[in-house]
């Protein structure tokens, strides 16, 4: 989970998925600052816009494994196109459309 990154204000950029960010699993570790404020919802996927153009950015994928899943190749595939033409006619996969 990346947490609380402050790259852009929030209004600049439009959630499509957040993660739960439950600050009572961490575990204090040398040099790694733990997290400050209540536990909340991070996001995972998101877009702005970028000139005239359009970012499509995700947080998922992070090993090979993760990468190969249904759930994380749909929304990078659909992401690219809805970035590069501004409209999504890739289907979901039938295990993710149910």
């Amino acid at each position: 989970m990346y947490a609380g990154l402050k790259c852009r204000p929030p209004a600049d950029y439009h959630v499509l998925a957040t993660g739960w960010d439950d600050h009572s699993l961490y575990v204090a570790r040398p040099r790694d600052p733990m997290p400050t404020g209540p536990s909340r919802d991070e996001p995972l996927l998101w877009t702005v816009p970028y000139g005239a153009g359009r970012v499509f950015a995700t947080m998922l994928g992070n090993d090979m494994r993760s990468t190969g899943t249904a759930g994380f190749i749909a929304t990078f595939v659909r992401g690219a196109e809805w970035a590069a033409t501004g409209a999504v006619t890739i289907p979901l996969p039938a295990e993710l459309a149910k």
